[in-house]
């Protein structure tokens, strides 16, 4: 049962990746010539941001090694930094700066545990 749990952190993280990359893509396309697309940029982060807390979940079933329980709780954090940005830019334009930074920190800290649980759950080397 606990090596279930592995596999279902994996598959979470790695669909919170693509999440991930799909927000910034809906960014880019609301940047680049089409406002509307800021509609699903902040819409489309309500239907992800829990998979952090679910995989935080996951790891202690699974009694995965602290480091992949902990940069869950830093993909929880970074998001609550997110809102934090996203809130704050109106006010604070330099804080609204901050946001499209850490969101390439989501991203580098989502791919890095969808690397490390898969190695976890398959034994990849790579």
């Amino acid at each position: 049962m606990t090596h279930l749990f592995v596999k279902i952190f994996a598959g979470l993280s790695a669909l919170f990746a693509g999440c991930v990359l799909v927000q910034i893509f809906f960014a880019g396309l609301a940047v680049f010539g089409q406002p509307t697309a800021w509609l699903y940029h902040t819409t489309f982060i309500h239907f992800f941001e829990m998979i952090p807390v679910l995989m935080l979940i996951c790891a202690f079933i699974a009694r995965l090694p602290g480091r992949l329980r902990w940069m869950s709780v830093v993909l929880i954090a970074l998001i609550f930094v997110q809102y934090l940005t996203a809130n704050l830019a109106s006010t604070a334009h330099w804080i609204g700066a901050l946001h499209p930074i850490i969101a390439f920190m989501v991203l580098g800290a989502s791919l890095n545990v969808t690397q490390q649980s898969i190695r976890a759950a398959w034994g990849k080397s790579s």
